[in-house]
C-alpha cells in the first residue's frame, strides 16, 4: 500500500494521464498427488533360495569350523566367498551369487540347529571311537612296559582266571578300581562310574597275556 501511494503521488506531480493498474498477486498452491492406498505397509520380502554351490560352500566352511573348534565369522566368510575358486581354478561364484553377512549367519544358524538335534548320537560316536583308540593304545603301552606273563595276579586275585570264568563282575567297584590302578589301566577306563568299564580294561589286559594266546 505504501508503494502504491508513493507511485500515485509521483504520477500526480509529473502530470501523467494514465494510471497504472496494479495486478492482483496470485498465490500458487502446489498440488501433491495423493499416495496410493497401502503405501505405509511393510513390503514382504521374497525368500532367497540358495543354489547347490552356495550350500556346498557354506556347509564345507561349517564342517571345517566344527572340526577345528573355531567359531566361524560370517563377515569373514562373506569376504572369502568373493574370491573363492572352484576345482577348475576359476571363480566359484558370480557377483549375483554373493551372499550377505545376514544370509550366511542365518544359514549357519540352521546348520547349528541340525547339529544340536544330532549332538547325542554324534558325540557318542566320536567319543566311542576316541575311547576305543585310546584303550588299545594304552593296553599296548602297558604290555610293553610291564612285559606281562601268565599268570597275571595281584595279592590273592588271579586276574586271568577271573576273566576266563567271567567272575570279575562279582567284585566290588572299589576293588576293580584298585586293580586297574595297580596295572596302570586308568586311562583305559571309559566310564569311571561303571563296573563294566573296569572289567573291560582288565579283560583287555589279559588279552595280551600268554594264556590268551595259547
Amino acid at each position: 500500500m505504501d508503494l502504491s501511494k508513493t507511485e500515485y503521488a509521483s504520477l500526480l506531480y509529473e502530470g501523467a494521464v494514465a494510471m497504472p493498474a496494479l495486478l492482483p498477486t496470485s498465490t500458487f498452491t502446489a498440488v501433491t498427488p495423493a499416495p496410493q492406498e497401502g503405501w505405509a505397509l511393510k513390503e514382504t520380502k521374497k525368500a532367497y533360495r540358495f543354489n547347490e554351490k552356495q550350500k556346498s560352500y557354506l556347509e564345507a566352511k561349517f564342517s571345517i569350523g566344527q572340526a577345528t573348534g573355531r567359531k566361524l565369522d560370517a563377515e569373514v566368510v562373506a569376504k572369502e566367498m568373493r574370491h573363492a575358486l572352484g576345482s577348475d581354478g576359476r571363480r566359484l561364484f558370480k557377483s549375483s551369487e554373493f551372499l550377505t553377512v545376514q544370509q550366511i549367519t542365518s544359514y549357519f544358524s540352521r546348520l547349528s540347529a541340525k547339529v544340536r538335534q544330532q549332538v547325542v548320537t554324534t558325540e557318542e560316536d566320536i567319543c566311542a571311537a576316541a575311547e576305543e583308540a585310546n584303550f588299545h593304545k594304552a593296553r599296548e603301552d602297558i604290555l610293553l612296559a610291564m612285559n606281562l606273563e601268565h599268570p597275571i595276579v595281584f595279592d590273592q586275585y588271579h586276574i586271568c582266571d577271573l576273566v576266563r570264568d567271567n567272575r570279575l563282575k562279582n567284585l566290588k567297584l572299589g576293588l576293580l578300581q584298585m586293580l586297574c590302578e595297580k596295572f596302570n589301566l586308568q586311562d583305559s577306563v571309559t566310564d569311571r562310574r561303571k563296573k563294566v568299564s573296569y572289567i573291560d580294561a582288565l579283560a583287555d589286559l589279559v588279552g595280551g597275556c600268554s594264556c590268551s594266546h595259547d
